[in-house]
């Protein structure tokens, strides 16, 4: 997964501002970005009576436009769909992710602190606004709307080229352990280790987490944190399936529909384990 920081805030107090500050500052340092912006109360870039917005209301799951210097694609989809599962459909012609919202992701956090009292969030590694002093948390640094350059170094240092932690990440299918190279260990940990930090219901920081898919289409998933089973929904339980799968297709050697696949990840921090990536806002 390639390295990603959300900027999250009230509404109206400067997010996109400083979001197009960090893409403009990183993308003239040559870095590949991709943006994502969430859109909580629904969007539309189709534009009426378009032919791709015909398309869509047609029935189209997914609309795809293209043109010789860009290209857009709409998916239909059966809820809001977690940051690290949109993350892990980019391709590798990324090489790190700036986002707008989704204050609820587990991804490292710059705080706007602007339009009265910010949004409990946690995570957070710097703040921007009007002014050095309005910073409400004395625990990580604090930057003002005109200091993207300030922000971007800081980021660049501690997000985007910190070196990738050991994960504690195994892998076992149809009851047979799979060696993970680090690489594939990384993502694996990144991309489930987020997604996991989205749901409701499981304890904060367990030491181990066990993921357990059996079957094929409409897989039974189950999770079980430091012993205790966690309460999975269809929807999460379907996505979560998804994005495993996903991941194991691009391994080899692998059965193409095991019955069974178990994913164990260990604490952050633990032996062998990640640290968990900055700070937490109070």
């Amino acid at each position: 997964m390639p390295p990603v920081v959300a900027v999250v805030g009230n509404s109206n107090s400067g997010k996109t501002t400083v979001a197009e500050s960090l893409i403009a500052a990183l993308a003239a340092q040559g870095y590949r970005v991709a943006a994502i912006k969430h859109c909580p109360h629904g969007h539309d870039i189709n534009r009426a009576q378009s032919d791709t917005h015909r398309m869509f209301e047609a029935g189209a799951s997914t609309v795809i436009a293209s043109s010789p210097d860009q290209r857009t694609r709409v998916d239909r989809t059966g809820g809001d769909t977690p940051l690290e599962s949109i993350i892990s459909t980019l391709g590798s012609g990324v090489d790190l992710v700036v986002a707008e919202g989704f204050k609820n992701s587990a991804v490292p956090k710059v705080l706007v602190v602007r339009g009265g009292p910010p949004p409990p969030v946690e995570n957070v590694i710097a703040t921007v606004g009007d002014s050095q002093e309005s910073e409400p948390n004395g625990e990580v640094p604090a930057y003002g709307f005109e200091e993207a350059d300030k922000l971007v170094s800081q980021l660049i240092a501690q997000v985007f080229e910190a070196g990738p932690p050991a994960p504690a990440v195994s892998l076992s299918v149809d009851g047979n352990p799979v060696p993970l190279i680090p690489f594939i260990s990384a993502i694996m940990s990144g991309i489930v280790g987020g997604f996991l930090a989205t749901l409701k219901g499981l304890p904060r920081n367990p030491e181990e987490v066990q993921i357990t898919i059996k079957g094929g289409a409409g897989a039974a998933v189950s999770i079980v944190a430091d012993r205790t089973p966690v309460p999975l929904a269809p929807f999460p339980s379907g996505i979560l399936a998804d994005i495993v799968r996903g991941l194991l297709s691009n391994l080899k050697g692998l059965p193409e529909d095991p019955a069974e696949t178990q994913i164990t990840i260990h604490a952050a921090g633990g032996p062998g384990g990640p640290p968990p990536p900055g700070r937490t806002s109070k």
